[in-house]
């Protein structure tokens, strides 16, 4: 900008007048001279003023320049004129304060130069916009000062001289800005990415219901696809299955209301079965969204609400054990009695209600029994353990008993409880017995501790021989990830020997560090993880192919709980996993073989049943016409050689075929209806239940009273555990069995048949006992095969009863096998969940 100077006039005129010609007045001259002058000190006085006016304007034009070069180079804005080649025509202070370099330097340069290489492509796709429109544009690009240091800026650019190509930009720092952006977006991703991994199951709604966001655990909890979820309203989920009335409402009053609803329960039908549902909801509000969003966290306490109403179950159980134990149960706080059950009336002549509120020592009448009591109640207290004694006690009838007592602290009780038992001891032989049996109780338990020391020993050695020969991978880590232990295998895996491995960094081993926020989380929770069949592969060995790995993090814990090791332990099962696919699929066949088999059964049991019937017809027509030929005979003129030989072929031959034809029918006909029996029963699904067996096994009973009353046999029903099953099936079993031992029983002795069972290892094993004619060893293996009857003149029957019970049996996850032998019985068992 140019700028104005000016000189002060000075005040002696006289040099200036006479420079330019003009005389100088003379106040003693007179007339038209006088005149002049007169007019000339006018004109000078008017040109004063004039330059005083001219003056006062050029100090407002200073102060008005001072302004805008103070408003244009202090501007938080950097400005920059640029021209021809991006060159920097000029630029203000904050300009060259925010690329470091000095004004004088930086005008010339060129803009380029400060420009992060890949913002190149945009700044001149900006420049020639603005140049082109001559309308304001901005972009956002990244810059680099003297220094190096990188910032993101904002610019503002318009053109003001296209023919000269000359345009100017404003500069404003935004990498504040985008630090603010990089971090909300960090933020974003990091709640989503918690939402996601949560166990709890949430979805995200928008103000119409409209599933925004569903994270895995509901998709895997409620079997849905997040595909399926997201995009639909809640209420049409899995064909308006979540259509839920109080679900309704309650997101109602969140949206509309402004409510939040905490642990509301909710029972519903879904189309997997009922479920309980803990519904949680509130709004969300998100920066620069007005949409209104809901949070709904769903948890499934389906299990927990059955586990409740099975411990309520439990509870009532228990106490009714309790209060029908043989033995007086106390309950005591602070040395007082809180509860009794009502043995106590019988044992020590008082009601429960004259017994509660008293202080224990009332049931002791010497010093040194009180004494002896206060100190186990003491450790009990404390939680030592179980203690007992035993003590004298005059009833309220004066009669004195000997009383046997347990105490122990009812753990978790707060304030601290402990339970009592107490029973009569007051015969000697009752109390011999006790102390033998508690000799020999601690005789076995110290034989216990030796066998288990020896155990121990033989345990640990063992499991030394199994560590260095399994297959298996074992490594012991510290908890700073460094080997204190690996067996041979691992060492073999890794192409280290162990000693090179004992203090390196398993993570420097295996360049993995995936894994390593997983291996933290073992160290500092104490939950141990494992997987199976998780894919791998081998960065260091990119040529093999992709295997699976069983492998397991175990935290070792000391005495106080804290993590003092990890175990890792890694599988190779990559050929079992292979194998299952195989397994899967001829299985598949399988099931498709079977289904093949079972048509052709009941096709031929069905279709093989015409010809019988026609052959059963014509035989009868066979029956009817030899019938009315040996009339015709004995009608006819024959010869008597002639009838001699013909009457045994009519009366003899002909009904004896007759006779075996029929026969053949019949045994035909038996074989089909069995055979369609069995495929029948193959295919039956069980309806299990609860079974109380002794109420079945006397069901079976009556329906062969009959036959045992004409069998003149003994049939002995024991006590019986109960077992899952379907009641038709399980029926269906113990009527076939109960059959054989009757139809097979020994006719040189009276039939005994006993029926008994047990419980163990998760199933309830029956056994059916006879003393019949039994089965010889190599008969055994072929006894549940179809139409093997090895004794076909004891009784009739096609050899499918056992095939039935096998596949009954089956059906319930259960088995059953036989144990006999020739002449002695037959002992069959069978095996059904509890």
């Amino acid at each position: 900008m140019r700028k104005l100077t000016y000189s002060r006039p000075r005040k002696n005129r006289t040099a200036c007048d006479r420079a330019s010609g003009i005389p100088a007045a003379n106040p003693n001259v007179e007339g038209s001279a006088g005149s002049s002058v007169r007019g000339h000190v006018l004109n000078k006085a008017e040109l004063e003023i004039a330059d005083e006016a001219l003056r006062c304007v050029y100090l407002e034009l200073e102060a008005s320049r001072d302004r805008y070069v103070n408003l244009y180079d202090f501007a938080p804005v950097g400005y920059f004129t640029l021209g021809k080649g991006d060159v920097i025509l000029d630029v203000n202070l904050t300009g060259s304060s925010m690329l470091g370099v000095p004004r004088r330097k930086l005008i010339g340069s060129k803009f380029t130069d400060f420009l992060v290489p890949e913002f190149q492509g945009l700044f001149h796709a900006h420049k020639t916009e603005v140049l082109e429109t001559s309308s304001t544009r901005t972009c956002e690009i990244q810059m680099v000062n003297r220094d190096g240091a990188r910032f993101f800026a904002s610019l503002l650019s318009l053109s003001f001289d296209k023919s000269t190509v000359q345009w100017r930009t404003a500069l404003v720092d935004i990498s504040v800005r985008k630090q603010a952006e990089l971090a909300a977006e960090e933020s974003r991703q990091f709640a989503e990415s918690i939402v996601e991994t949560m166990h709890e199951p949430l979805v995200v709604l928008d103000d119409e219901l409209t599933v925004v966001l569903a994270n895995r655990a509901f998709c895997s909890t409620f079997e849905i696809s997040r595909g399926e979820a997201e995009g639909q309203t809640i209420f049409d989920l899995q064909d308006k299955g979540w259509d839920i009335p109080t679900l309704r409402q309650l997101l109602w009053d969140v949206l509309f209301k402004n409510t939040s609803t905490e642990n509301l329960e909710v029972e519903h039908r879904f189309l997997s079965g009922p479920r309980s549902l803990l519904l949680n909801a509130r709004q969300l509000f998100r920066d620069g969204d007005k949409r209104r969003l809901i949070l709904l966290a769903i948890e499934d306490i389906t299990k927990r609400k059955r586990a409740e109403q099975e411990l309520r179950d439990s509870e009532q159980h228990y106490a009714a054990l309790v209060r029908n134990l043989p033995h007086a149960v106390f309950k005591l706080r602070d040395g007082v009695i809180t509860w009794c059950n009502d043995i106590v009336r019988s044992m020590y002549g008082y009601s429960p209600k004259e017994l509660t509120g008293k202080d224990i020592t009332f049931f002791y009448d010497r010093p040194e029994d009180t004494a002896k009591f206060l100190r186990l109640f003491a450790a009990s207290m404390a939680g030592e353990g179980v203690f007992q004694g035993t003590y004298s006690f005059r009833k309220s009838d004066s009669t004195l008993i000997d009383i046997s007592y347990s105490i122990a602290r009812i753990p978790n009780s707060a304030p601290p409880e402990l339970i009592c038992l107490a029973y009569d001891v007051t015969e000697r032989k009752q109390m011999e017995v006790a102390r033998q049996r508690l000799l020999q109780e601690v005789d076995r338990q110290r034989k216990q501790a030796e066998k288990l020391a020896l155990n121990l020993r033989a345990e640990k050695d063992f499991l030394e021989t199994i560590m260095e020969n399994t297959w298996t991978k074992l490594a012991l880590l510290d908890t700073r990830f460094r080997f204190i232990r690996a067996n041979s295998a691992y060492a073999a895996s890794t192409s280290h020997t162990r000693e090179e491995l004992i203090g390196r960094n398993l993570f420097d081993v295996f360049d993995n560090d995936e894994n390593r926020p997983m291996f933290e989380r073992v160290r500092d929770e104490g939950q141990a993880v494992e997987f199976h069949a998780a894919p791998f592969q081998c960065r260091d060995k990119p040529w093999k192919e992709p295997g699976y790995w069983d492998w397991t993090l175990i935290p070792v814990k000391g005495d106080e709980g804290q993590v003092e090791a990890l175990v890792l332990s890694v599988l190779d099962v990559t050929d079992r996993v292979n194998s299952a696919e195989e397994i899967k699929q001829l299985n598949a066949e399988l099931v498709r073989k079977n289904q093949e088999l079972e048509q052709v059964i009941y096709v031929a049991s069905h279709d093989l049943r015409s010809p019988l019937v026609n052959v059963r017809g014509f035989a009868r027509e066979l029956e009817y016409s030899t019938s009315d030929l040996l009339g015709v005979l004995q009608e006819c003129g024959l010869s008597p050689e002639a009838k001699e030989k013909l009457a045994p072929i009519l009366t003899e031959h002909f009904p004896e075929a007759l006779t075996h034809i029929d026969s053949s029918v019949t045994k035909m006909d038996s074989l089909l209806s069995a055979l369609l029996r069995v495929s029948r029963a193959g295919k039956s699904v069980p309806n299990i239940n609860v079974l109380d067996m002794n109420d079945l096994i006397s069901e079976v009973r009556k329906g062969f009273e009959y036959s045992i009353s004409e069998a003149g046999a003994a049939v002995v029903i024991e006590d019986l555990p109960p077992c899952r099953g379907d009641h038709d099936q399980v029926f269906q079993i113990f009527s076939n069995l109960l059959d054989n031992a009757l139809k097979y029983r020994d006719p040189g002795r009276p039939a005994r048949i006993t029926i008994n069972g047990s419980t163990g290892g998760g199933h309830s094993t029956y056994c059916v006992e006879d003393n019949g004619v039994g089965i010889s060893e190599q008969n055994r293996p072929k006894l549940f095969q179809m139409f093997q009857r090895f004794d076909p003149d004891a009784a009739q029957g096609e050899g499918l009863g056992l095939v039935i019970v096998s596949k009954f049996a089956a059906l319930h996850a259960g088995r059953v096998w036989v144990e006999s032998c020739r002449g002695t019985g037959s002992r069959f068992y069978v095996s059904l969940p509890t």
